[in-house]
């Protein structure tokens, strides 16, 4: 580099950082907080900012800062790190915003079905605009529900005495969406939708099969669809949520579930609506594979010739491997069989499948979705294992084709060996090939204590495509090892 690189780097990190320190004590064992006597006093700058420990074992983790206690200097996190914070060690409190902090706001806002009335939530809000715009314009009616005379049957406040063709004519029946239940804690039907079988206009009595958890009960919020907006909206057999902000994101996913969300009707799915609308991807064709394999699916069902798909992106839309885009290197007519590029993680299944042209807006779904670079957490997983004398036991073995590993923190504390020596063993892919890297002797001296990754290794994590760590006694035994880690993972 250069002297002026160096200079500006240096301004660069002194503009987004706020403070250094280090803590004076040790934090909670919930490993949420930081102590630093050199903030007693202080004004609050510290909430809603991000944390960057520098050193320790939970070296250069970041968590949003939830409140700040100036009697005592403690910083109280969003949540846990990965380690306590014990004193001595380097942190930086960064002017950035933390996505918690974001997350933790937008749910303030958006609300939930208990709100009261008149609250400014959205969901309130939402409500409001139902019962405003919705009355005698045609396509939408709202109302609470004042009486059950039967099963599956309800009437609503103000609609007695319309015309029976108003919500049944032929084919096209209008649709009843219970748009919350009475009970405020999203509980069935809540977010369901069935189409209007009858209506009696002398009582107003809708009848509408179908409705689970109990069937509708009284002040339950019903909204009467007409058939071309229920078409466009197709939020049959949502699952109920706690907010109707979250039936319709589920409904724009297309995470219902039903399969036949998927398929070419004449009205476009919810997930061709979100990959033309929303990521401005192009997907050219739709179906529903007929043999299933991860390297080679087919469609028999395919018309087109040779090749004519190539070099666009096949993804499945449900099952297992649901949203796993992978690049067409071939595609075969007559068999209709697809030759991708990389194989998916697992065969789909004869499951739904669109086909994206190729393009940026492709490459940036692939990203987003995990197929390359992002590694997804997985959750913590705890060690109870015996060392004995007779082989190696593994403490974890992570082994899956296609597949990169972080292992982010693991300890390790085993029974007292006397006077043998329990080994833990670091294997890696060296040249492809599985080898032993490093070493770490447990003894009487030292068997009292979680042993980190620095400790036995030197290391603050661990990353490759195979990785394994595994214990062996020298003698007697067997002796209890216990401990936990945590790591993740991503498509390669």
């Amino acid at each position: 580099m250069n002297y002026g690189y160096a200079l500006d780097r240096a301004e660069l990190v002194r503009a987004v950082t706020a403070y250094s320190g280090w803590a004076t004590a040790d934090g909670a064992v919930t490993k949420n907080t930081i102590v630093d006597a050199n903030l007693i006093g202080k004004n609050d700058f510290i909430s809603k900012k991000t944390i960057l420990i520098m050193s320790g074992d939970a070296a250069y983790e970041d968590k949003g800062a939830a409140s700040f206690n100036p009697v005592t200097g403690t910083i109280t996190l969003q949540s846990g790190f990965s380690a306590q914070i014990k004193a001595g060690t380097l942190y930086r409190i960064l002017n950035i915003s933390t996505a918690e902090i974001d997350v933790a706001n937008i749910d303030t806002k958006i609300g939930t079905n208990t709100d009261p009335a008149g609250t400014t939530t959205l969901f309130a809000w939402l409500a409001k605009l139902f019962a405003g715009i919705g009355q005698g314009q045609g396509l939408a009616y709202y109302g609470k529900v004042n009486s059950v005379p039967g099963a599956n049957q309800f009437t609503i406040d103000g609609l007695a005495g319309l015309g029976a063709g108003k919500f049944i004519a032929g084919a096209f029946a209008w649709e009843a969406f219970v748009f919350r239940d009475a009970g405020g804690a999203g509980a069935a039907p809540q977010g369901e939708m069935q189409p209007i079988t009858a209506y009696v206009t002398a009582s107003g009595t809708f009848t509408a099969p179908g409705f689970g958890g109990g069937g509708i009960a009284v002040d339950d919020e019903i909204l009467l669809l007409h058939p071309r907006l229920a078409q466009i909206l197709r939020l049959q057999e949502v699952p109920a949520a706690d907010a109707v902000l979250n039936i319709y994101l589920r409904d724009v996913i297309g995470q219902k579930g039903d399969t036949s969300d998927y398929t070419a009707t004449a009205t476009q799915s919810s997930l061709m609506r979100l990959l033309k609308g929303l990521l401005g991807i192009t997907v050219i064709a739709e179906g529903t594979f007929t043999t299933s394999s991860a390297t080679v699916p087919a469609d028999t069902g395919r018309t087109e010739g040779n090749d004519f798909f190539k070099g666009c992106v096949l993804m499945p839309v449900a099952g297992a491997i649901a949203f796993q885009p992978r690049p067409i290197r071939q595609f075969t007519s007559g068999a209709d069989v697809f030759t991708l590029d990389e194989p998916f993680t697992a065969a789909p299944g004869l499951v739904a499948y669109v086909i994206l042209a190729s393009d940026y807006p492709v490459q940036r779904l692939m990203n987003m979705v995990g197929a390359t670079g992002i590694f997804h957490e997985q959750a913590d997983v705890a060690v109870n294992v015996n060392a004995t004398n007779a082989a190696e036991t593994d403490v974890l073995n992570l082994a899956a084709a296609n597949t990169r590993y972080i292992v982010r923190s693991l300890r390790l504390k085993c029974a007292d060996p006397g006077a043998n020596t329990v080994t833990v063993r670091l294997y890696e892919l060296v040249n492809d090939v599985l080898t032993e890297v490093d070493a770490f002797a447990i003894t009487a001296a030292n068997f009292g204590t979680y042993h980190s990754l620095m400790d036995m290794f030197g290391l603050p994590h661990l990353a490759g495509d195979r990785l394994q760590v595994t214990v062996r006694a020298s003698a007697g035994g067997p002796y209890a090892v216990t401990g936990q880690y945590s790591h993740g993972r991503t498509n390669v």
